[in-house]
């Protein structure tokens, strides 16, 4: 998926009125500078920090809905939701969480609530566990790992995290068997450059693995 700007008609969150609010109360627990510095320009209604906010984070929600409904309309939809209301309730974020943890977690919710009305289907968890442990663990053997839920969710939350091209490279070459040339050709660079995200993208996995609770 080509990422894009895109406006989303959402209301900027307006601090002052809120009762008993602190900007700073807000951000000290959060979890990465980065994450204090945007949230911070957020809440003050900076336009480019809005911008950057839709552009950083619409990726990794629309590749969370895709994962896991494979519908890429609903995918475009509920991204789109999710960030409008992540805005509304800004003020709320307490920082014990990243700020794209916090969306996940949102965005479950919503997609929850969906397919308890019955408006969608019940989210399906990607069967990533098997070839992507793999990768985390370079001395294993696939015929020694062992599937669980608890170890899909954990690689899933890892691949939410990496920068949606290097999600997006793992996914076709382990979930959807692709060549060298059909992801350069999916996702537009050459042959040579694809081994090189991908040499990028397994490390920043391991790493990422090695570090999730």
């Amino acid at each position: 998926m080509q990422q894009k700007s895109f406006v989303v008609p959402c209301e900027k969150p307006h601090i002052a009125h809120i009762e008993g609010y602190s900007v700073q109360d807000r951000l000290t627990r959060m979890a990465t500078s980065s994450d204090i510095q945007l949230t911070r320009a957020l809440l003050t209604g900076d336009e480019q920090a809005f911008n950057r906010f839709f552009d950083e984070q619409y990726p990794r929600l629309y590749r969370f809905v895709l994962a896991r409904s494979s519908d890429p309309s609903l995918a475009e939809e509920l991204a789109q939701t999710v960030l409008c209301i992540a805005i509304e309730k800004l003020p709320t974020y307490r920082g014990e969480a990243a700020l794209s943890t916090w969306l996940f977690t949102i965005c479950r919710n919503r997609m929850t609530d969906m397919a308890r009305r019955g408006e969608i289907a019940p989210m399906v968890e990607p069967p990533y566990a098997s070839f992507l442990e793999s990768i985390a663990d370079e001395n294993a053997h696939p015929d020694q790992l062992v599937e669980s839920q608890e170890l899909a969710a954990k690689v899933q939350r890892v691949l939410d995290h990496l920068p949606p091209q290097y999600a997006q490279v793992l996914h076709l070459k382990y979930a959807k068997e692709h060549s060298m040339k059909q992801i350069a050709e999916r996702m537009k660079t050459s042959a040579k450059a694809v081994e090189s995200m991908l040499s990028r993208a397994r490390q920043s996995f391991r790493q990422g693995f090695a570090e999730v609770q």
